[in-house]
C-alpha cells in the first residue's frame, strides 16, 4: 500500500512542522496545548504525526500558533484546478437543447427533422 505509506509520510511531515512552528515561537508544549485546550499527550501525538487526531485539534492548535483558522479554505472551489478541469471536461463542446433565454428545451434541427419524418407531421419528402 503504497499510498497508506504517502500518507503516513505526509501525517509525519505535518506533525513536524507544528512541532517546528511552536519551538519557533519558543513555546513549550505545555503551554500550547493549555492555550488549545487539549491534553500534552495529544499535542505530542499531534506533533508525531498521529492519524487519529481530531480535526478540532488541529484546528486550535493551528490557532494558538498564529495560522488562523484555515480549514475554511483547504478545499475552498476557488483553489480546486482539479475540480475545475473535471468540470471542463463534463461540459458539452456545443450548446444543443437549451436557449439562453428561456429554461426549456429547444430541439436541435436535426432532431426536428427526424421527428416529423417519424411521424409524418413534417413536409413531404422525395418519393421514392
Amino acid at each position: 500500500m503504497d499510498d497508506d505509506r504517502e500518507i503516513e509520510a505526509s501525517l509525519h511531515a505535518f506533525g513536524r512542522h507544528f512541532r517546528t512552528a511552536r519551538l519557533r515561537r519558543g513555546l513549550a508544549q505545555s503551554s500550547v496545548a493549555d492555550m488549545a485546550g487539549v491534553s500534552l499527550r495529544t499535542l505530542q501525538k499531534l506533533e508525531g504525526g498521529d492519524p487519529g487526531i481530531a480535526l478540532k485539534t488541529v484546528a486550535s492548535v493551528m490557532r494558538v500558533l498564529g495560522f488562523g483558522l484555515l480549514f475554511g479554505t483547504l478545499c475552498a472551489p476557488e483553489g480546486d484546478e482539479e475540480g475545475r478541469r473535471h468540470d471542463e471536461a463534463r461540459v458539452p463542446k456545443r450548446g444543443r437543447g437549451i436557449r439562453r433565454d428561456s429554461a426549456e428545451a429547444v430541439p436541435a434541427a436535426d432532431d426536428e427533422v427526424e421527428a416529423s419524418a417519424e411521424t409524418g407531421d413534417g413536409p413531404p419528402g422525395p418519393s421514392m
